[in-house]
């Protein structure tokens, strides 16, 4: 599909620029683009959705897998998928679906993206001790199974975060984001949602104000 069809179904659902497509991943649980379905809670497919846009933007753009076993005696298997893109300068990083770690982030390098999302997704995992994790760029998503996404992700081009990095990892991800520039559209609803309250009582008051202030002077008139 030519990008001018993606970018007009994309436009049909209100979406045009990037922000645009963060506020709509993250307010809807459904999206239906060209004949393919889309659900938004499912990390996998949001960030097919996602890329798909963004590539028709002509950004830079990375699909990437992220895969950890905790060790555990139920071999409990933290999984996740990502997009990662740039503009020409700066990249980004979108999380729709994490809770306390939804947002816009931005960075310097792709190189810094990976080590502090890498970091930061281990920090969710069961058991954020044991370091050993693994993480592939992988190719579009053409379905939606879950184990076929993963065989298919595990055929991607592993990263070696240390090596790509050349950094050890710390037990300190959390410092390690302070270098992240968060934009969280949540935090702004809130904020909008405070001045309109604030707004209206002012405007209630000095509405009772002006109605107590004509009743008076037209006891005197």
């Amino acid at each position: 599909m030519e990008n001018e069809q993606i970018l007009n179904a994309y436009a049909e659902l209100g979406i045009k620029t990037p922000n645009q497509l963060y506020d709509f991943t993250i307010n809807n649980n459904k999206a239906h683009i060209n004949n393919r379905n889309f659900n938004l809670r499912n990390n996998n497919s949001a960030m097919e959705f996602m890329a798909i846009f963004l590539s028709a933007l002509d950004c830079e753009v990375m699909r990437l897998f992220f895969e950890k076993n905790d060790g555990s005696k139920d071999y409990q298997t933290f999984r996740h998928w990502f997009v990662a893109f740039s503009n020409g300068g700066e990249w980004f990083f979108y999380e729709p679906n994490l809770n306390g770690y939804q947002g816009q982030y931005s960075f310097k390098t792709y190189d810094e993206l990976i080590y502090v999302v890498t970091n930061k997704l281990n920090s969710l995992t069961e058991n954020p001790e044991q370091k050993t994790f693994s993480l592939y760029e992988i190719s579009p998503l053409t379905k939606f199974s879950f184990k076929e996404n993963v065989a298919d992700s595990k055929k991607g081009v592993e990263v070696f975060v240390n090596d790509h990095m050349n950094l050890e990892i710390t037990d300190t991800p959390s410092e390690i984001s302070e270098k992240e520039n968060v934009y969280d559209h949540r935090s702004d609803y809130v904020r909008s949602m405070r001045f309109f309250i604030i707004a209206f009582i002012i405007t209630v008051v000095v509405c009772l104000v002006v109605l107590w202030a004509t009743t008076i002077a037209e006891k005197y008139l």
